[in-house]
């Protein structure tokens, strides 16, 4: 699954800045469902200030979209962040862009063993000596059997999204406002 965050900017709101087009109501339950089983995007309504919206659809895993949606979140409200994560083949991944440029994108294959992408200085979040085989320091002879190195997993992918934004695995904890979202296509 992957999904964007984005500072509130309301759903019809995002949906637009997304070209997504008109949606229809719809409660946490159906739209997550929907998001995960049929291809469809799920707007959830605003959680503090942040606004989940949910779907592979919207990045079908394609780095050049992802970056391209996340820049225009960002330009239009401020901040804008993306993570994914793919437990079949060990697929982790975050980005963060504030207005309009991408300060940081990071992402890893287990089934490869190595980093997609390493772009931007790790951010506050991230685990500390991070997994980076596009980095020099890897050339080393033993650089993946270090002590301490830190290989990404789902469980990453969500700590990060919880020191960035929200946890989506955390909600039932959060005061979220009771309300509809919005799905799309």
């Amino acid at each position: 699954m992957s999904w964007f965050a984005v500072r509130t900017g309301g759903a019809d709101n995002v949906a637009k800045a997304l070209n997504l087009g008109k949606g229809v109501p719809c409660n946490w339950k159906s739209g997550i469902e929907r998001a995960y089983e049929n291809g469809g995007v799920f707007i959830a309504p605003p959680v503090g200030n942040w606004m989940l919206i949910v779907g592979g659809a919207l990045t079908e895993d394609d780095d050049t979209e992802i970056a391209r949606r996340l820049t225009e979140l960002s330009r239009r409200f401020g901040e804008a962040q993306w993570f994914g994560t793919h437990r079949v083949v060990d697929y982790h991944a975050w980005a963060k862009s504030v207005d309009g440029k991408i300060v940081r994108h990071y992402a890893y294959s287990g089934e490869r063993g190595e980093t997609l992408r390493a772009d931007g200085d790790p951010l506050p979040g991230e685990p500390r000596n991070l997994f980076n085989s596009l980095s020099p320091e890897a050339r080393s002879p033993g650089y993946a059997d270090r002590s301490g190195l830190a290989f990404p997993s789902e469980d990453t992918v969500m700590a990060v999204a919880g020191a960035w934004s929200i946890d989506p695995t955390n909600l039932d904890t959060r005061q979220a406002p009771v309300g509809l979202g919005l799905l799309v296509r």
